[in-house]
């Protein structure tokens, strides 16, 4: 059997595009990670900027879960920092339910419940807003209505079982 030179330059093509495939996989693959990782980064930017506003307001905070009756200026800001901080883990684990299906982002559900079963008059404004929340999203995003939908699920269920420990 010959192999003439026509034959080994075609399989040197060959072999060349498909390690350049594999590379552009590889370089896709890559991307993926550094955009995933810049989200995660923004999203605990975003966290500390709440948790710094939580910090500014400490004595509404302890004020409002003490079950004083607040003013309607501290009830505004009341809402917004519980709405700021269930919107953090909603939108974190929403990415990660698109990337990598709903079971992906468990732990910021657990990690949300559990900040709402810890201060009861945020947990009372979560649940005052949940549904609005979700309807929101709907309007905006209609793919995502079914995950805002399975997200406020997730948290009840998680507080329940947190209920049901103590």
């Amino acid at each position: 059997m010959k192999i003439n030179l026509r034959d080994i330059v075609e399989l040197v093509g060959v072999a060349a595009i498909v390690a350049s495939l594999v590379f552009v996989g590889l370089q896709m693959q890559q991307t993926q990670q550094i955009a995933l990782t810049q989200n995660l980064i923004a999203s605990y930017e975003v966290s500390a900027e709440v948790v710094s506003e939580m910090n500014s307001h400490a004595a509404l905070w302890v004020k409002a879960n003490s079950g004083e009756p607040l003013a309607e200026e501290e009830e505004f800001i009341l809402e917004n920092l519980v709405m700021a901080r269930a919107d953090i883990g909603f939108f974190t684990w929403l990415q990660a339910a698109v990337l990598y299906g709903e079971d992906a982002g468990i732990v910021n559900a657990y990690e949300t419940a559990a900040f709402l079963h810890r201060y009861p008059a945020a947990r009372a404004r979560w649940i005052d807003n949940a549904t609005d929340f979700t309807e929101d999203v709907g309007k905006h995003l209609p793919s995502a209505q079914n995950l805002g939908r399975a997200w406020d699920q997730l948290i009840r269920d998680h507080l329940d079982r947190l209920d049901e420990a103590k």
